[in-house]
């Protein structure tokens, strides 16, 4: 029991209690503190466990590097996150992207005033990642609300990923929610609960291709419950079939990056911050 665990003064103990937990289990679901998620995923891990560990992944890069590490040594899956990237019409679009239907990704916005730039803003910029195909980031320019306070907040800024894709995160409430995917050929946006689809150009009309390419409407609309559902069964096919979970523990960790890079460049004058950050 995690409270029983977590309230535990006795470290050795704690930890034995976890592992005995533990050994019994297949999967393990970390939902605890996030200051717990390392030494609990760990121990998972190092008993061959798969691991679905709840966001934000960590309170640092340290930690998220000892999960990554932890998981990689032993070949184990490892997922992350209740997470938007698990909502299956996200993974519809990036298909036609990848198969060129779209042209090439251009740009990216992020629409998501969130007051966590680590607990809730990972949400989006998990799925910034994806449409980005997952690539490196060079450097980030960013902005949030009270560099005084060490309390998750606001965040804002600009992403330049290695692969030549810019990408804007709007920090202010307005009426455009979600992400916007700007390619060479068509924008793609979801509100998260729905999604449109457009083919064309900027020198011609853009068409709608919502009902032709997805059919029904029903297929968009994401009754609640569904992004925690797919991040279930994202585990259990990683598991079956021997694949990498949609929302793995190696992009939050990567998410997690992004998030301390915005905070840096503001606590630096809003500089750039380049990529990899090394501390």
């Amino acid at each position: 029991h995690p409270h029983h665990v977590a309230g535990d003064q006795h470290g050795g103990r704690a930890d034995a209690e976890i592992a005995g937990v533990i050994k019994h289990l297949d999967a393990v679901i970390v939902g605890t503190p996030d200051h717990w998620h390392q030494k609990i995923s760990v121990e998972a891990l190092r008993a061959g466990k798969a691991v679905y560990c709840e966001k934000p992944m960590a309170a640092s890069l340290e930690e998220s590097d000892a999960m990554v590490d932890a998981c990689a040594s032993r070949g184990i899956r490892f997922a992350s996150g209740d997470a938007y990237r698990n909502m299956p019409q996200h993974w519809k679009v990036k298909a036609l992207i990848d198969s060129g239907e779209l042209g090439e990704v251009q740009s990216i916005n992020l629409y998501q005033s969130t007051k966590e730039i680590s607990g809730g803003g990972c949400q989006g910029l998990s799925v910034l990642r994806l449409f980005a195909d997952d690539a490196d980031v060079d450097w980030v320019v960013g902005w949030c609300d009270d560099l005084s306070s060490d309390d998750d907040q606001n965040m804002a800024g600009h992403v330049r990923f290695a692969n030549g894709i810019e990408a804007c995160i709007h920090g202010q409430r307005g009426a455009l929610e979600g992400i916007e995917v700007v390619c060479s050929e068509g924008v793609y946006h979801t509100s998260w609960s729905t999604g449109h689809l457009w083919r064309g150009t900027a020198h011609a009309q853009l068409e709608e291709d919502f009902f032709d390419e997805f059919g029904d409407r029903n297929d968009w609309i994401m009754p609640s419950g569904t992004r925690q559902r797919g991040g279930i069964q994202s585990i259990v096919e990683s598991l079956d079939q021997g694949i990498e979970p949609r929302c793995s523990g190696a992009n939050m960790r990567k998410v997690l990056e992004i998030a301390i890079g915005l905070r840096e460049s503001h606590r630096n004058g809003i500089t750039k911050v380049d990529f990899p950050i090394t501390d």
